[in-house]
This record gives structure tokens, C-alpha cells and sequence, in this order.
């Protein structure tokens, strides 16, 4: 049998007023507003509510139509009150909230104040308050629409400002969405220098730098619709790495075709370039030896995904490509999971034929196999050797050293918002 509680609360008001009772009514997992109207005239009415709801009691205070509402007072469930100001044609014009009296010695200390646009939902203006009275944030609606907000830290110095787009801000408006932020800039904590600055430049544009604290640019990254690039700096002000990003995607697949990248030493001197595609990260190095040389790595992990892929140390080498090694030409070396090689392959020229060789290495590093391809005849050869009479094959460490590379930043996505009426 299912059981129909009202909770009630009664206020009779002096000079023989109306009386008006209200209360939530639970039925089944639903809590539903209720109230009882005695007769008419009445200025004051009390509103009870239950479960997850922020306020807990709102008393309404009307003019003497009994219709007109002047003023609301509201308790809140972590022991907050409020107070509401209505407009002769309903609608809100401020808002006011207090703390808790228990945490303030019992004074009454505003913790927010809002100003309500002549609509009753569009924020005009916000002030937050700690609970040593100090403005904590401020926001104002500009007067083109938009909506610019400074967040302050307890000397009075700003940490965070943004500017928000003119749907931000609306009580009952449309869901927060990072589309809002126009801006953000964040400050080093205790100074007025700039730590960051975020930019929307179109909808489907972004573009997000960071400082040194000595002012001088640290990265810089952009999107344009489906292309990401930055690049970060030394601090004497060469570029450290600089990247592209390229994607395509469709409502229902998206393909990453590869991050191109290029790193740097404090001179100037370029240390490697990268392309990053499916699985692969290609590693191109110019070393005085060797000459071009190029790495190819893949993933530790099989499941590893965004950024971290970004991260060298998340990458195994497995094959290394150059021009010249020893009395190799056009070399590829293979490695094992173990980064031993286990095969090597390399091209030379017999009279006007190019002829591709395939060795097998053992784990000593041996041959273990020669098979050849004669691309001229289209005939292939196969030697198999049963000690080291073939010849043996070491790999230089240096071949097989990794350089550091870690993009610097995340993508220059909006910020996050915290807060939404």
C-alpha cells in the first residue's frame, strides 16, 4: 500500500492575515511540491521541501493583493539563508545569499550577491564574498552581452579572469558548455604576471599560450577545425619542439592521420623529426656517423591512447633504416622484443643488378641465413650457415639511443567551468 506523507509548517501573521500551508509530498522515489490555500488575501506563504533539494524552507512575502511578490526568504540545507527581491511584474532582481550564522559568530555575511537583467534570469552582475568578507569573485555583463568574470585571491590580486559569451550566465539558460568561454587568463599565484592565456578566436578556433614568469613565452598551441599545432620555446627563446596534428572525422568514425613534429636544441640545431600514424612513431635523426637515420618505435602498450602516445618512453624501438652501415648499403635493422636484432637487410650492386639481401641473425648475432633476390633476373639464392662462417653483425648503441620528446602541453581545449546557473 503506498503512503501519502505531507509535511506541513503553519504561519499565522499578526493583523488577523491569511493563513497558507505548503510541503513536498513523496509518492513512490518522487518528491513532488505541495501546499494547501486558506483564504484569500493572504501576504505570506510558506513553502517546505524535501529530499535533494538545495532549499529546505522559503517563506514569500506578497504585497497586500495577495499576488504581488515582494520578497522571498530562504533556508538552505547546509544551514544557509537567502533572501530574494521580485519586480511589480514577478520577476527576480536580486539575489542574496548568506553563510551559515554558526560560521560567523551569528552575523549575517553575504556569500553571494546577484543582479537579475529586467527578464529575471539573465545574471547582470555577481559578487562572492569568504567568510572574512573579502570579495573572492566578481562578474559583470558587459555591454555587448558578454560576460566578463575576475576571480581574486585573499590580497586582492586577481588569479583568474574569463569572458564568457552572451548565452553564459541565464538561469534556466541553455546547459554550460566550453563553447562559453570566449577567454581565460591565469595568473602566477601571488603576482600579477601572466601564467596562461586562452583564447577562442571562431567557434572552431582556439588558441592557448603560457608564460615564464619572467613574461616570455613558454608554448603556444592553436586548433582550426581539425588540425592541432603549437610549439614550445627555450627560454632563451628558440623553439624547443614545434608539431602539427591532422585528423578527418564523420558522425560515426574518426582517424587520426598523424602528428608531425620537430625537435630542437637550445642553439637551434634540429635533433630529430617524428611522425606519429597508426601505431608507428617514425624517429628521423641526423647523426655525423651515420648520416639520416631513421627509428621506428611502437607502442609498449598496445592499448595506449592520446596523449601518452605523445611520450617516448611509451615506445619500443623495432626497426632502424639508414643509408651507410659498414659495407651495408640502404640498411634495415630488426629487432626483437628484447632489442637484440634478428634480422638485417641491406642492397648492393652485382655488375648493373641491384641485389637485396635478407640475413637471419642469431641471438649472438651471427648469421644464421642469407637469402638474396636478384632484381634484375627476378632469381633468389639461399645460403644457410652452421657457425659463424657467415660473418656476424653487431649493432652500434647509438643507433639504438632514444631522444627525449614529450609534447608539452595537453591540447588547447576550453577550460573548464565550475559554475552555471
Amino acid at each position: 500500500m503506498r503512503k501519502w506523507i505531507i509535511i506541513c509548517l503553519g504561519l499565522v501573521v499578526a493583523g488577523g492575515a491569511a493563513l497558507y500551508l505548503s510541503g513536498t509530498l513523496p509518492l513512490g522515489n518522487k518528491s513532488q511540491e505541495v501546499s494547501v490555500e486558506f483564504p484569500d488575501k493572504l501576504n505570506e506563504r510558506i513553502f517546505v521541501y524535501q529530499g535533494d533539494h538545495d532549499q529546505r524552507l522559503r517563506n514569500m512575502v506578497y504585497a497586500e493583493d495577495g499576488k504581488t511578490p515582494l520578497y522571498a526568504e530562504t533556508d538552505y540545507a547546509n544551514g544557509d539563508t537567502g533572501k530574494v527581491i521580485f519586480r511589480p511584474d514577478f520577476t527576480a532582481q536580486s539575489i542574496l545569499r548568506f553563510f551559515n550564522p554558526t560560521l560567523v559568530n551569528g552575523e549575517r555575511v553575504v556569500r553571494s550577491s546577484f543582479v537579475i537583467g529586467t527578464d529575471g534570469r539573465t545574471v547582470i552582475e555577481l559578487s562572492e564574498f569568504d567568510l572574512n568578507k573579502k570579495l573572492v569573485l566578481k562578474g559583470m555583463r558587459q555591454p555587448d552581452g558578454q560576460y566578463t568574470e575576475r576571480r581574486y585571491d585573499a590580497d586582492g590580486l586577481v588569479t583568474r579572469y574569463r569572458l564568457l559569451n552572451k548565452t553564459a550566465m541565464i538561469f534556466g539558460g541553455t546547459a554550460f558548455s566550453d563553447y562559453m568561454v570566449n577567454a581565460e587568463s591565469l595568473f602566477y599565484p601571488g603576482t600579477s604576471s601572466l601564467q596562461s592565456h586562452f583564447v577562442r578566436t571562431e567557434s572552431y578556433i582556439t588558441e592557448k599560450t603560457t608564460y615564464l614568469l619572467s613574461g616570455a613565452i613558454e608554448t603556444f598551441l592553436r586548433t582550426q577545425g581539425t588540425i592541432e599545432s603549437g610549439y614550445a620555446l627555450w627560454p632563451n627563446g628558440k623553439t624547443r619542439v614545434s608539431f602539427e596534428k591532422r585528423s578527418v572525422s564523420s558522425s560515426s568514425w574518426s582517424v587520426e592521420y598523424g602528428v608531425y613534429s620537430k625537435s630542437y636544441d637550445q642553439s637551434g640545431q634540429l635533433i630529430d623529426t617524428r611522425m606519429f600514424r597508426t601505431s608507428v612513431m617514425s624517429v628521423t635523426l641526423n647523426l655525423p656517423e651515420f648520416g639520416e637515420v631513421t627509428q621506428n618505435w611502437r607502442p609498449i602498450n598496445s592499448g595506449t591512447t592520446g596523449d601518452a602516445l605523445m611520450k617516448q618512453e611509451n615506445y619500443a624501438l623495432y626497426e632502424v633504416l639508414l643509408p651507410v652501415l659498414g659495407p651495408y648499403n640502404k640498411v634495415t635493422v630488426i629487432l626483437g622484443k628484447d632489442g637484440k636484432p634478428t634480422d638485417l637487410y641491406h642492397q648492393y650492386m652485382e655488375g648493373d643488378a641491384e641485389i637485396k639481401a635478407f640475413i637471419s641473425l642469431r641471438p649472438d648475432g651471427s648469421f644464421a641465413k642469407i637469402r638474396t633476390y636478384n632484381t634484375s633476373t627476378f632469381k633468389s639464392g639461399e645460403t644457410v650457415f652452421i657457425g659463424n662462417e657467415g660473418g656476424s653483425f653487431q649493432m652500434p648503441a647509438e643507433l639504438r639511443e632514444a631522444t627525449h620528446f614529450e609534447i608539452p602541453l595537453v591540447r588547447p581545449n576550453s577550460p573548464t567551468y565550475s559554475y552555471h546557473p
